[in-house]
């Protein structure tokens, strides 16, 4: 069996993408990225290697850009929308 490093790569990322999302958002949002890109990278050489490490790139994908999605939405309500004030006013 052949290791794709690639595709492993792309899922710790997306998990730590996961792990990381309440706690520090840039973090996750950079790991997102990652899992993303290293996910295809990881297809491109499971489809080379017969498909070894296919679903480990699959669900790095669908991890990181879960996340990288949310992070995006959760910035266009804190400003577009006024999103900070309405949390604000919630809170206080």
């Amino acid at each position: 069996m052949q290791d794709n490093q690639m595709a492993m790569i792309s899922l710790i990322s997306g998990i730590f993408s996961v792990l990381t999302c309440l706690f520090c958002g840039p973090i996750s949002f950079i790991t997102g990225v990652v899992a993303i890109i290293t996910g295809f990278m990881g297809i491109k050489n499971a489809n080379a290697a017969g498909g070894a490490g296919k679903g480990m790139a699959i669900g790095g994908i669908v991890l990181g850009g879960f996340y990288f999605i949310g992070m995006i939405a959760a910035v266009i309500f804190l400003f577009a929308f006024g999103g900070l004030s309405m949390i604000m006013s919630a809170v206080g």
